[in-house]
């Protein structure tokens, strides 16, 4: 809808050439009918911009209600409210960690689709994350021995995630 200054200069410019057109020859049957008419035209134009208004505040009002209600829900319930769990979501393509345990980011509101990582993305952060996780990098038996778990964790991501398949 046309913005209310816009729409009264409109105005003002049609009733401005109603009154300068032909002053000289003036019918005056013929300046009431073309007046009503004008009449009418604004009235109908004045009309629709208010119900587009009226429509355009309503679904505002129904999108802050929605995000209200979201917002309240996910309070209630916990941050997972509402997050989809049958394995086609962003979240579920991460679903057995290996993304996180190369240190990339999957999904979430910072998070990137799986598809967003290239085979040299997966390759480069493999790489940063065994050289942080070797074994051989960590002192005593016990510190050795969780490394070597999770550097086979990391492994198998690694194996998983750089098959193009």
């Amino acid at each position: 809808y046309l913005d209310e200054s816009l729409a009264q200069m409109r105005d003002d410019a049609e009733w401005w050439r109603w009154e300068a057109q032909e002053m000289w020859r003036w019918n005056a049957g013929e300046r009431k009918d073309w007046a009503a008419a004008l009449w009418k035209a604004q009235l109908e134009r004045r009309a629709e911009r208010t119900r587009a208004r009226d429509e355009q505040e309503a679904r505002e009002a129904l999108a802050e209600e929605e995000l209200r209600r979201e917002a309240a829900k996910q309070e209630k319930y916990g941050a997972m409210y509402g997050r989809r769990r049958d394995g086609t979501g962003a979240e579920a393509a991460d679903r057995l960690g290996y993304y996180h345990l190369l240190g990339l980011n999957v999904g979430g509101k910072d998070g990137h689709p799986p598809e967003h990582f290239t085979q040299d993305a997966i390759k480069k952060a493999f790489r940063e994350q065994a050289l942080r996780l070797h074994p051989d990098r960590h002192i005593g038996e016990a510190a050795k021995k969780e490394a070597a778990a999770q550097f086979r964790k990391l492994q198998q991501a690694y194996q998983i995630l750089r098959d193009p398949r």
